[in-house]
């Protein structure tokens, strides 16, 4: 195959090179296949109709516009249809792009991702037909024969992939006597490359469904980002249901990863690579036992502004065995950085750290809510110290005698807002750490039933509670018991099974921010928690009027921190809140 590939290029490439422009220039090379006649790629009405032959002349700084329809990698010069390793070999500094209308739009060069869609399939035979659950795609028969990774980047740098469907690639363990990884959808092995706008579905591989990504050992700096792609069901054998990446730098910028499926890190398995995801969704994902939708092992990690929704572990039933890490599992050593922040952890579940679980240090304005636990560890279940800063914990379960965050010491929480969450015979806090294990609460609010620490504990413990405002009051200076007046708290539905989250910001009369008209109103009544918290704490971004004294709670000190009210009038409210 290597000896043909080399071939076909150099006849390709000397018969046509002179057709499209003078060496070294940047060309536009097109490609389509409702072309009638093969032309050599220099206009649409001259477009080559297979990809691959447009890839074998391509150099560095042309793009290749891809027109709508479906082209498969066994189609081209010099390669025999159905050839399961052939694949679309991506060009260092070659920029691919898929949207164009073609010939049999008005204006073929008018481009739109998703009315023109463009797909690269791995459906060599056209027989795969329909597939809604990740988990049939191992064992489906009519994909024995489709391509083992549809796009491959190897070797190459500065590489675009923009505005493809990539899908029904499969990698088996083994193929023609030798063990494969993954990337049904696209294997990237030691390569820079951009992925925009690209859609990723029903690929399998044993490690990554959609992409495999590996770079050599202590290669920390190669970097490849993916930005505004869709991964859905995509599911492998082993590690990342949609994504397997080692080494490198990795970074996700407005993607959605949702409906994958594998036996660790159901949407994605990252090990010792630099990891960044901004802006992405993690939803309905789900692994064996552990990270549900992210499992990441070493490597500095980046999560901010992120949705993980619904991501599942099975319950574990062997003696000892626990699922851990319902949204994200993190194992890393002492010299990585993990930072979260500005994120949303809702309805994941495990057996233990229903949303998160392992060296989570840090978390900073994030909302953890309907998260069950089916042992401990509802909302977090921590093997270092933990410090929560201007974080919602509201509406977390756990199904059996645990804790709602369970964290080894010291266990840091200041502007938290922690209520209506649930457990048997637990408590809200299980901290775990040499003695004294040390516990600090600020300028916060636990409005809960679950009592704060299990009673035979706190004897054990040094425990700090000032300005903070709980339901049955705690010694301490500051500290209040008194209702808090949220806007609209949430609520368990009629069968007890489902949290209905609910809006925790405390009710003003000089205004309050509601999140759903995105702008500010006024309320009848004023929380007494607005303006309580420690008078030596800065107020932050809190609005005008305030009276320069923190609010408690997740909202404190942040632009959405309700006004304070000196019952008098107000100043006119702005519609939007300063971000």
């Amino acid at each position: 195959m290597d000896r043909l590939r080399t071939y076909r290029i150099t006849v390709v490439a000397w018969s046509l090179i002179a057709g499209l422009t003078a060496t070294g220039w940047a060309r536009v090379i097109y490609v389509d296949g409702a072309s009638a006649v093969a032309g050599n790629g220099s206009s649409w009405t001259g477009a080559f109709v297979h990809l691959q032959d447009a890839l074998a002349v391509a150099d560095s700084g042309d793009e290749i516009r891809v027109a709508q329809g479906v082209y498969t990698p066994d189609r081209g010069i010099g390669i025999v249809p159905g050839d399961r390793d052939a694949s679309f070999h991506l060009v260092s500094g070659v920029t691919l792009a898929g949207g164009y209308a073609g010939l049999v739009g008005d204006d073929p060069d008018e481009r739109d991702v998703e009315r023109y869609e463009t797909i690269l399939s791995g459906d060599l035979n056209g027989d795969d037909g329909e597939i809604t659950d990740a988990y049939h795609l191992a064992d489906s028969p009519s994909r024995s024969d489709n391509s083992v990774n549809v796009v491959v980047a190897e070797g190459v740098s500065a590489s675009v992939l923009d505005g493809f469907t990539i899908r029904d690639g499969h990698s088996p363990d083994v193929t023609g006597g030798h063990a494969t990884d993954g990337g049904g959808g696209l294997r990237i092995i030691g390569s820079s490359l951009a992925v925009r706008r690209c859609t990723f579905t029903r690929n399998w591989g044993p490690e990554g469904g959609a992409i495999f990504m590996r770079h050599a050992r202590g290669d920390m700096e190669t970097l490849s980002e993916i930005h505004d792609s869709k991964f859905l069901l995509n599911a492998s054998g082993k590690y990342g249901g949609a994504i397997f990446a080692q080494g490198g730098r990795l970074a996700l910028v407005d993607c959605e990863l949702g409906m994958a499926c594998s036996a660790r890190g159901g949407a994605m398995y990252a090990e010792s690579v630099d990891l960044s995801l901004s802006g992405c969704v993690i939803r309905e994902n789900a692994a064996v036992d552990t990270g549900g939708g992210l499992y990441h092992v070493n490597g500095n990690l980046s999560v901010t502004d992120c949705d993980f929704a619904a991501n599942t572990l099975q319950p574990q039933t062997a003696p000892g065995a626990r699922s851990s890490g319902g949204a994200m599992a993190i194992y890393i050593a002492s010299n990585y950085q993990v930072s979260v922040a500005d994120c949303v952890f809702c309805d994941n579940w495990a057996d233990r750290g229903g949303a998160i679980s392992g060296n989570l240090s840090s978390v900073v304005r994030c909302r953890f809510s309907g998260n069950t636990a089916y042992q401990s560890g509802a909302a977090v279940y921590g093997s270092g110290g933990l410090s929560s800063e201007q974080c919602l914990f509201v509406g977390n379960r756990v199904l059996d005698d645990g804790v709602v965050i369970e964290s080894r010491t010291p266990l840091l929480l200041t502007n938290t807002t922690i209520a209506d969450n649930r457990t048997p015979n637990g408590s809200l806090f299980g901290a775990v750490g040499r003695a004294p294990a040390s516990v600090v609460l600020r300028n916060s609010i636990v409005w809960d039933e679950t009592p704060m620490f299990e009673d035979g504990r706190v004897s054990y413990m040094n425990v700090s509670v000032s300005y903070t405002n709980t339901l049955g009051g705690w010694p301490g200076e500051g500290n209040t018991d008194i209702d808090p007046l949220f806007a609209a708290p949430g609520y368990w539905d009629a069968d007890e099974d489902v949290w209905v989250d609910g809006d925790y910001h405390l009710q003003s009369q000089a205004g309050r921010w509601d999140p759903v008209a995105q702008g500010w109103v006024q309320d009848d009544v004023t929380s007494p928690c607005i303006d309580a918290g420690d008078p030596t704490a800065p107020v932050g971004d809190e609005p005008s009027p305030n009276g320069g004294i923190v609010n408690l709670g997740a909202y404190g000190g942040t632009a959405e921190a309700s006004k304070s009210w000196f019952d008098g009038p107000t100043l006119d409210l702005p519609s939007t809140v300063a971000r």
